[in-house]
């Protein structure tokens, strides 16, 4: 024999809810700050800053085709960030921006 379950409206309300957030993806519920994407603050950043690095210019044939960076020639690179858009132009906005955080603290530069 079956028994049967019976469920409040506020239950079976909370019971839902939780299915759906556990079934969504987790970016849905992210929140964008001027320091992150797709997250909070500076560690998301960082991370996407240093992503992008390595993918958008310090590859083979990229911008600075270099990975091995010091205090010095880092500094040099943010300063083409800030102040040349021409310089991976491909970059802008957040994704220039996360670049910028992620060579200012590899290298404690700030």
């Amino acid at each position: 024999m079956m028994n049967h379950i019976t469920l409040s409206g506020h239950t079976l309300f909370k019971l839902i809810a939780t299915v759906i957030l556990i079934t969504l993806p987790s970016s849905l519920f992210a929140i964008e700050s001027p320091a992150g994407i797709g997250g909070i603050g500076l560690h998301n950043s960082y991370n996407l800053g240093k992503s992008i690095y390595l993918r958008k210019l310090a590859c083979a044939g990229c911008p600075t085709d270099n990975k091995n960076l010091d205090s010095s020639t880092a500094k040099v690179l943010i300063d083409k960030l800030n102040n040349n858009e021409k310089f991976a132009g491909d970059l802008k906005g957040i994704k220039r921006q996360s670049v910028i955080v992620y060579l200012t603290h590899r290298y404690k530069m700030g």
